[in-house]
């Protein structure tokens, strides 16, 4: 930022400005907390940078290098296209608050003027979307097929909560400084207003969308803020060195240094503070610590030595105490060997999907008492609550398992329990379960596909295959009994139509199968039964189920193989639709 001090040069306000990054909470805790967006915070910089040494960008190499570096930063972490939003922001409505007085006195010079910057900005936002589409044309197609906001609806909060968050990290006193920097800053004529004016403009819109738009909190979106917070702070000292004298300036520079160290080690180094200083000062982000750390150890011990190689681990908890992730990189960084398979369980509603698959699959359950959540709103972590109420309340679907008379007590009175199958779980306590939490859930999480696979040992994948389409590859092997290979329907089962497809052998025809379809009530119990028996003889075998339900059921639609002519390995593409 150039600074009009008669003695200070932009050199050594730049510098001062990386020392106070380094000094400011919000600029360390998300790098200390193993979030890589410092990255994608100094590319938007550096396009800063770029862009204040022209304001017209008049200069030809401007163009290429800030459209480059936006669209990297957005590559580098997707959530820094709101950066880019703010940066695009910024500099249009800069263009526009500094044609105003040229607007006054000659229109057509005016608009000329805006047409060329306007021309420019739009060239950079070409060459940014011709760096994504280069260096990122899967990140793109993402983009562009999927809804975030829908997908993470879950963290969204209200806008009050939002600016109370983004206050908090930077704490009042370093904000009001900040302020003064800017506002005497320009007052007194040391700084340079179009500058500064970005900046503020820059600050501002980004706070605008994370408020109103975004809505989300986090360590790591503290970096949309933190530049401008910073250069204030730096204009503030600077400011304080040319405008004051003697005893004076060095009051207010050793009362204002005292204080950014005191509010970093406020907020990094262990210990209690007086309630009432917290929203004067930063956030607090001390060392992550844990003090039930040999609790953690023993219990990857225990599973180490009780649970059989490759049987599924379904962990319920979802907070910093215990959750999957925890588990899998505890038993890393304990061993060499990794022998704990891990489930990657749902843990928020908007983005993940129903439990009740990988709840049928795991053969160990974990879940820890209260119940653990880490969003803001834990009433958007139902598909945590539902299998945490499943074995608080010893559902049927938990009386399939056994509770493990080992306990391990984790940090803030956390009491964590160990359950072990003991049967496996019928078709109508799937279905009973089922209907228990797309009840409570309310509406279907985001990341749910549209069937869901009862059988705990297959693992095959369905693909979409069109509009109510859908396509799998199967193995007759693969198949045990009429419940081997069953599929539930995610959402509500239509009053009647059909399933139709066809049965293709992928090699020689082998033993034929039966293909049946089932209507459940939420008891678990058979309303409707069809079934269709498939012609071994040939390759390409047509299908067609018709159903009538009451429009209250559960579909689930099954495969049962032709065991008295079973031949081992016989592969097989099945596709079907369902009208209704």
């Amino acid at each position: 930022m150039p600074f009009r001090a008669r003695y200070k040069t932009p050199e050594q306000f730049s510098d001062s400005s990386v020392l106070l990054a380094l000094l400011t909470p919000a600029a360390l805790a998300p790098t200390l907390r193993a979030y890589p967006d410092v990255g994608a915070a100094f590319l938007i910089g550096l396009a800063i940078l770029v862009y204040l040494h022209d304001l017209h960008l008049s200069k030809g190499w401007q163009i290429p290098v800030i459209g480059f570096l936006i669209g990297a930063a957005i590559l580098f972490r997707r959530h820094y296209a709101y950066g880019a939003i703010a940066f695009f922001g910024a500099i249009t409505l800069q263009a526009i608050i500094s044609s105003i007085p040229t607007f006054r006195h000659n229109h057509r010079q005016a608009w000329r003027d805006l047409w060329i910057i306007g021309i420019r900005i739009g060239l950079v936002g070409v060459i940014a979307f011709l760096t994504m589409l280069l260096f990122g044309k899967p990140f793109l197609s993402r983009l562009v097929s999927i809804n975030y906001g829908l997908l993470y609806a879950s963290y969204e909060v209200s806008s009050k909560v939002v600016l109370n968050f983004i206050i908090a990290n930077y704490g009042w006193i370093a904000l009001i400084l900040a302020t003064l920097g800017y506002v005497l800053g320009m007052m007194k004529g040391l700084l340079s207003r179009p500058v500064a004016l970005f900046l503020l403009l820059f600050g501002g819109i980004s706070i605008i969308q994370w408020t109103l738009a975004v809505r989300q909190i986090g360590v790591h979106y503290t970096l949309h803020f933190t530049l401008p917070v910073v250069l204030g702070l730096a204009a503030f000292f600077w400011m304080t060195l040319s405008i004051t004298r003697g005893m004076w300036r060095l009051s207010i520079l050793a009362g204002g240094m005292t204080f950014i160290i005191a509010n970093l080690l406020i907020s990094l180094v262990p210990g209690q503070i007086n309630p009432k200083l917290e929203p004067w000062v930063a956030y607090r982000y001390p060392p992550l610590y844990r003090s039930d750390y040999n609790e953690v150890v023993e219990l990857v011990k225990n599973l180490r030595d009780s649970v059989l190689d490759n049987n599924p681990i379904y962990v319920v908890d979802s907070s910093g105490w215990m959750n999957y992730d925890l588990l899998i990189k505890a038993e890393q960084a304990l061993y060499k060997d990794q022998k704990l398979n891990v489930l990657i369980t749902p843990q928020i509603d908007s983005r993940d999907f129903y439990p009740l698959e990988l709840l049928l699959k795991a053969n160990t359950v974990i879940v820890s008492t209260p119940a653990q959540y880490h969003l803001y709103d834990p009433g958007e972590q139902k598909v945590v609550t539902m299998v945490y109420q499943a074995f608080k309340d010893n559902w049927k679907i938990a009386q399939d398992f056994t509770r493990l008379p080992e306990q391990f007590n984790l940090s803030d009175n956390v009491t964590l329990n160990v359950y072990r199958r003991v049967v496996p779980t019928s078709l109508e306590t799937a279905v009973q379960t089922f209907a228990v939490m797309r009840d409570s859930i309310g509406r279907r999480p985001g990341g749910q596909p549209d069937w869901i696979n009862l059988n705990p040992m297959i693992s095959n994948p369905i693909f979409n295959n069109g509009d109510n389409a859908w396509v799998t590859n199967l193995d007759t092997n693969q198949l045990g009994q009429e419940s081997a290979y069953s599929l539930l329907f995610a959402d509500p089962a239509p009053a009647s139509g059909k399933l139709s497809g066809t049965w293709e052998f992928l090699g020689k025809p082998c033993p034929g199968a039966t293909l049946g379809i089932k209507m459940l009530d939420s008891a678990g119990q058979i309303t409707f039964k069809n079934e269709f028996t498939l012609d071994q003889k040939k390759t390409l075998l047509p299908f067609e189920l018709e159903f009538q339900g009451q429009g209250v059921d559960y579909l689930v639609y099954y495969i049962k193989p032709n065991f008295d002519n079973a031949r081992g390995s016989c592969p097989f593409q099945l596709k079907w639709t369902l009208t209704k």
